[in-house]
């Protein structure tokens, strides 16, 4: 991803390394000097004294940080196939332009080429979600690629890997915002996945190549993550869940807050979910929410699987909206927020279709009728449990053995219990932690060796 290497290019990763990476002083200065260039010719000549404390704090970065620094940056982006992208550049993301202190200097890999032509929707939450949040995730996600969005987030283990990776098994793009550089392995646990994201999206970073992670560089990274994406959809967030940062640059940015109703109101786990849905928040009970928010701005670049949600009868087609014409996408758009907007097509005055007729069907003779079988209420004995389990693990036997290790032992935990079964009982079976769990089962869902019912709970397939 090679680009030409010019004054402009060195002058602003140059800024970066003086001021700090996501310092507003940046900003500043490019919008009073009107290049990078020209601002570090205005810093070596004389002191800005309007920088006040900021300058005076970074004024001997100036002199120890000169082109050759800059420029070892730039060789390590082509040594590592990453590309570079200037806040003045066309294909920089203009949705990143509309936010407070935006990066001036994006370091990327994979393909950035069509993310303004893009819907991206922001998924975050937990490091450590329950089966109720894994299974949302994935269906959230899944249904939103098929409506014509992709998924950005922040590549951390939990809620933010399945989601992007549930992008990627229906056919979307992904964009993961790291909180270090691209070349620096974090986390380690989600390594194995890094090719993924690079074919279906990209990686990206305001932190030049093999900057390291720490606790102060996630927090800024979030507001990356809100802005590049439409709207935010929390899955699950504690009190203290970094994902309120997130959530808090997407009310910042005026942009839909959308929360996932926890399973359990009073489980400490979704503290932040509560306060959210209380404080405004749009609740997410499915995929649709969301489309018929963006629907309205955005009709052209959805799927027909869109507009099919939109217009079942159980969403949108109810006498509430009937009677309004009303509903967050449209509230939004309206310039008068009390003044009633057009419906959406098809769906407030939509016709209610009569209910065909029944055909006569002539009764049937008693001797005609099937016997009814015999059910038994008696449970199966222990012996015949165990031989519809032998029976079924020998049906998945020969495809089990091709199986990776780790692979084999969950899938002969949920065969061998002969039901479905939850993340939770596979660890404490298997040993493992529950985060090497949801990932491993996560793997095995995309690779089709099970499948997730309903309840969150695994099947073999």
């Amino acid at each position: 991803m090679e680009r030409e290497v010019t004054k402009e290019l060195i002058w602003s990763i140059w800024l970066t390394q003086v001021f700090g990476y996501a310092s507003p002083v940046i900003n500043y200065l490019l919008d009073k000097y009107k290049s990078a260039e020209t601002a570090h010719d205005a810093l070596l000549d004389q002191p800005d004294i309007s920088l006040g404390a900021d300058f005076r704090r970074h004024y001997d970065n100036i002199f120890k940080y000169d082109s050759s620094s800059a420029e070892k940056i730039i060789d390590e982006c082509i040594k590592s196939d990453i590309g570079i992208v200037l806040k003045s550049d066309a294909d920089y993301p203009r949705s990143l332009l509309n936010i407070d202190n935006p990066p001036s200097v994006l370091y990327y890999k994979g393909d950035i080429s069509d993310i303004n032509d893009s819907l991206p929707i922001a998924m975050v939450g937990t490091r450590d979600p329950s089966p109720y949040s894994v299974h949302t995730a994935k269906a959230i996600a899944r249904g939103l690629c098929r409506c014509g969005f992709c998924i950005v987030s922040g590549f951390a283990v939990g809620i933010d890997i399945i989601s992007q990776l549930s992008a990627v098994a229906a056919g979307s793009k992904t964009y993961a915002v790291l909180g270090c550089g691209l070349n620096y392995n974090y986390p380690k646990e989600n390594l194995p996945y890094r090719n993924r994201i690079y074919e279906h999206g990209a990686f990206i970073s305001e932190y030049p190549p093999s900057f390291a992670p720490s606790r102060i560089t996630f927090p800024p990274r979030n507001r990356i993550i809100a802005g590049l994406a439409l709207g935010t959809a929390v899955i699950e967030a504690g009190q203290k869940s970094g994902s309120l940062i997130t959530a808090n640059h997407c009310n910042n940015q005026n942009k839909p807050l959308f929360v996932v109703p926890p399973g359990d109101i009073f489980d400490l786990r979704y503290g932040g979910n509560v306060t959210l849905i209380r404080d405004g928040a749009i609740p997410l009970m499915s995929p649709r929410d969301i489309v018929y928010e963006f629907y309205p701005e955005y009709e052209d670049m959805l799927s027909k699987e869109a507009r099919e949600l939109l217009i079942s009868g159980d969403f949108i087609n109810t006498e509430v909206y009937k009677r309004t014409g009303m509903g967050p996408g449209r509230r939004r758009l309206a310039e008068d927020p009390y003044s009633p907007v057009p419906p959406l097509p098809e769906t407030v005055h939509k016709k209610p279709r009569k209910k065909p007729q029944k055909e006569a069907v002539p009764e049937k003779s008693k001797a005609d009728e099937n016997p009814v079988p015999a059910v038994s209420d008696e449970p199966a004995s222990k012996e015949e449990t165990a031989a519809y389990i032998d029976k079924e693990f020998v049906r998945h036997a020969a495809d089990l053995s091709a199986l990776p290790e780790n692979q084999r032992i969950a899938a002969e935990i949920i065969l061998n219990m002969g039901r479905p079964v939850i993340a939770d009982e596979i660890a404490a079976e298997s040993g493992m932690s529950i985060t090497d769990t949801l990932s491993l089962l996560t793997d095995m869902e995309l690779d089709g060796v099970i499948s997730c019912t309903a309840g969150g709970a695994y099947i073999v397939n």
